[in-house]
């Protein structure tokens, strides 16, 4: 009598099978979660950078801090994919404030 070769697999197989790539995805996906938080934010340290050398430029020229209408003016980039970039402040004084903030959508969780 010959003996039959088996095709296929047994549905046991095919349930570890399940079972790793169920594993494997609960660990990969919070480390992907996290990985794209941190290029999202990298965005608002770049658009910061650049309006720190605008303001520096201004206040090293008139000793003042730059009014949001001069910051607008200046040509540094206010807005990025992810969030965008406020400047408050008076051109009478020296004092101001610029802030970064994370859109409400389209951006992880996390940072938020």
């Amino acid at each position: 009598m010959k003996k039959q070769l088996q095709k296929g697999f047994t549905l046991i197989e095919l349930m570890i099978v399940v079972a790793i790539i169920g594993i494997l995805a609960a660990i990969a996906l919070p480390a992907y979660q996290d990985y794209i938080a941190k290029g999202q934010s990298a965005e608002s340290v770049v658009l910061l950078e650049g309006a720190k050398v605008g303001i520096e430029t201004d206040v090293a020229t008139s000793a003042l801090f730059p009014s949001p209408t001069d910051f607008a003016t200046s040509g540094a980039k206010l807005s990025g994919t992810y969030g965008s970039i406020a400047v408050v402040g008076t051109s009478t004084d020296d004092t101001g404030r610029v802030t970064y903030t994370f859109k409400p959508s389209g951006v992880n969780s996390q940072l938020i």
